[in-house]
C-alpha cells in the first residue's frame, strides 16, 4: 500500500519561519516543505500510538487542532515550525511506543529520491537538499508498502531504498524533531546541536508575539503579519504564494517574487511597522534592475525567472514603495537610491503616452491606463526622492506633467463618463470595459485626484459592474482560472480606495468582505466563491497585504 500525495490544490494551514515552511492540505495532513521556500517538497507524515502485534495504528489528525501562538495542537500531538532556524518540532502526548510513517520527494520527484536510516536518523535527501527526522527509536525500515509492516508488528531493518520510498519507525519517546539542510553532514550537525523542545518551544512563543504584537490569541491581522513574515525568505525576496501547482497544470506557477506583489507588500509591512522586513525586502529588489526595468519575476536568489511577459507598472511600482520607505523611515542607502535613478531613466526612455505593455493582470498587450498612472508616479516619486539626494533630474516632473496631460486625453471616455482600462494604439479605440486595476489611478498612483468627479465616475461603474456576493472580480468577463470570482486583493483595494477618501462605511463594507473569506486558521485567499470561501490560491501575499493597508494604512 502506497500513501498518496494527492489532496487537492488549496492549502489548510501554512506553518514556518521563512526558511521551511510547512504546508498542511486542506484536510489538516502535511502535503509539502518548503525550503528554501520557493522550492517545494512533497511529504506526507502519519502519527499513531504503536503496540506490536495489534493489526492496526490509530492515526492521529490535525484536522480538529487548534492554533496559537503559531503551534498547532490538539488532545494528541502538538506541533510547531521553531521560529528562527529549519526545524519541526513535535510531541506526542501519549506514554506508549509511538509509530510514525514519513515519505518525502525532495523537488516533488521521485527521481534521484532516497531515504535512509543512520545513528538514530531517518534522512530523505538529493544534492542540495536533506531533511532528517529524529527521536528515541526503538525499530526501523527504510522501503515500500510499509503501512503494512507497521500494522503487523514487523519492521525488518531496511537502511536504504530509492525513488517512491518511504521510512517507518517506532520511537519510545514522546518528542520528536524533523531538520532541513542542504547536505546530510548539515542535518548531522544540527541535529547534535538542537535545543530541548521546551527551548524550542519558550523562544518560538516568544519571538513571534513580539513579532506580531499579541498576548496569544489569533486573528487575521496576527495571521497576515504572520505570513507576510514567512513568505519572506533570508535574502528578503517575498513569494506570491507558496507553490500549490508546481508542475504548472493550472497555471505559471506562484512560488517567485514579482516587483510589483513586493512594492505592495513593502507598504504593507511600513504599515505593520515591520522596518526590518520592509528595509530586507527593498535590498532584495534594489540590484534588480541593472538597466532600470524589472522583469516580471524572480526567483528568491535574484536570478530571473520564467515569464511570459513584460510590464511597465512594476517600474512604476517599485519606486512609489522606495518612496513610502523613505517617508516612513527616512533613510535610504546608496544602493537604493542607485536603482530608484536606474529605474527614472528607464521610464525616461520610455517616455510616450500612451505605450505599449502587459497589463496588470498578465493577459493583454496593449496601452494601459494602470501602467501610465504608475510610470506617472515613478517618475513624481522619482524626482522626489533624488533631488532629497542631491541628484537632481527636473526632466523627470516635466515628462511627468506632459504624461498627466496626455492620459486625461487618451483614457478619459466623455461619452462614457468614466476612464477607459485601455487604447488601441494603431486604431485609438478605447476599451472601456469594467476594470478594478482602475481604482490604482487614484489609490496609490495619484494620477487622477481620489475625489475627481471623474474618478468617482469610474470607481460607480467598477462597483456596478464588478461586485459580487464575495466581493469584487479583476474585470468584466474575467475566466482565470473558473470564471465569476471575487479577488480579495481588488476587494480590499477598493476598501482602501474609499478610506482614503474619508468615506469609512464604504470601506468597512468592503473590509468585511475580505473577513468573511478568511479561512479557520485566518488565510486569506486569493479568490472567492459568492459564499465567502476560498477558490484559487491559499494563502495569497498581496491579499494580506492589501488588507493590512485597507484596514490599517
Amino acid at each position: 500500500m502506497q500513501l498518496s500525495y494527492e489532496n487537492g490544490l488549496l492549502y489548510g494551514l501554512l506553518l514556518g519561519n521563512g526558511r521551511l515552511n510547512l504546508a498542511f492540505n486542506s484536510e489538516m495532513n502535511i502535503r509539502r516543505a518548503f525550503f528554501p521556500i520557493d522550492c517545494h517538497h512533497d511529504m506526507f507524515l502519519k502519527i499513531g500510538i504503536y503496540e506490536k502485534g495489534r493489526k492496526y495504528l490509530k492515526w492521529f489528525a490535525f484536522r480538529d487542532s487548534e492554533l496559537r501562538d503559531f503551534i498547532l495542537t490538539n488532545s494528541n500531538v502538538e506541533l510547531f515550525v521553531d521560529a528562527l532556524e529549519p526545524i519541526i518540532a513535535f510531541n506526542v502526548k501519549h506514554d506508549r511506543n509511538i509509530g510514525i510513517l514519513w515519505g518525502a520527494r525532495i523537488n516533488g520527484t521521485i527521481r534521484n529520491n532516497s531515504c535512509f536510516f543512520e545513528d538514530g536518523i531517518f534522512y530523505f535527501n538529493k544534492r542540495g537538499v536533506c531533511f532528517g527526522l529524529k527521536g528515541d527509536v526503538v525499530d526501523y525500515s527504510c522501503g515500500y508498502n510499509l503501512e503494512e509492516q507497521i500494522l503487523e508488528g514487523y519492521l525488518d531493518k531496511q537502511r536504504f531504498s530509492m525513488r517512491d520510498c518511504m521510512t517507518a519507525g517506532v520511537f519510545s519517546g514522546s518528542k520528536f524533531f524533523m531538520v532541513a539542510g542542504e547536505s546530510v553532514n548539515e542535518v548531522k550537525k544540527k541535529m547534535g546541536l538542537l535545543p530541548s523542545y521546551e527551548e524550542l518551544k519558550r523562544r518560538t512563543i516568544s519571538f513571534w508575539r513580539e513579532k506580531t504584537k499579541h498576548s496569544g490569541e489569533n486573528n487575521l491581522m496576527n495571521m497576515s503579519k504572520y505570513i507576510l513574515k514567512i513568505l519572506q525568505d533570508p535574502n528578503g525576496g517575498v513569494i506570491a504564494a507558496p507553490e500549490f501547482d508546481p508542475d504548472y497544470r493550472h497555471c505559471g506557477g506562484y512560488g517567485y517574487c514579482w516587483p510589483r506583489d513586493a512594492a505592495y507588500v513593502l507598504k504593507a509591512l511600513i504599515v505593520l511597522n515591520l522596518e526590518e522586513e520592509a528595509k530586507r525586502l527593498l535590498e532584495f529588489l534594489a540590484p534588480l534592475n541593472p538597466n532600470g526595468e524589472f522583469f516580471q519575476r524572480y526567483f528568491l536568489n535574484g536570478q530571473q525567472a520564467p515569464s511570459w511577459c513584460e510590464q511597465i507598472d512594476q517600474t512604476g511600482s517599485f519606486i512609489w514603495a522606495v518612496g513610502e520607505y523613505w517617508k516612513k523611515y527616512g533613510k535610504l542607502n546608496e544602493g537604493i537610491i542607485r536603482s530608484v535613478e536606474r529605474s527614472g531613466h528607464f521610464l525616461e526612455k520610455m517616455f510616450k503616452a500612451p505605450f505599449e505593455t502587459t497589463d496588470l493582470w498578465e493577459e493583454r498587450k496593449g496601452t494601459m491606463a494602470y501602467s501610465c498612472a504608475a510610470a506617472y508616479k515613478g517618475l513624481t516619486e522619482g524626482h522626489n526622492i533624488m533631488k532629497a539626494h542631491g541628484k537632481l533630474h527636473p526632466q523627470w516632473i516635466e515628462m511627468a506633467k506632459n504624461l498627466r496631460t496626455s492620459f486625461f486625453e487618451a483614457y478619459w471616455d466623455p461619452t462614457e463618463k468614466r476612464f477607459a482600462r485601455s487604447i488601441d494604439s494603431h486604431e485609438e479605440i478605447k476599451d472601456s470595459v469594467a476594470d478594478s486595476s482602475l481604482i490604482g489611478l487614484a489609490v496609490p498612483f495619484e494620477i487622477v485626484e481620489k475625489n475627481d468627479p471623474k474618478m468617482r465616475g469610474t470607481i460607480r461603474f467598477i462597483e456596478e459592474k464588478l461586485e459580487l456576493k464575495g466581493g469584487i472580480m479583476r474585470y468584466e468577463g474575467d475566466v482565470y482560472p473558473y470564471g465569476n470570482s471575487a479577488w480579495n486583493v481588488c476587494t480590499a483595494w477598493l476598501a482602501w480606495y474609499y478610506r482614503e477618501c474619508g468615506h469609512m462605511d464604504k470601506a468597512m463594507k468592503y473590509i468585511e468582505m475580505v473577513e468573511k473569506s478568511a479561512t479557520k486558521h485566518f488565510l486569506l485567499p486569493e479568490q472567492v466563491n459568492d459564499e465567502h470561501k476560498p477558490k484559487w490560491v491559499l494563502p495569497l501575499a498581496w491579499s494580506h497585504a492589501n488588507y493590512v493597508i485597507a484596514k490599517y494604512g
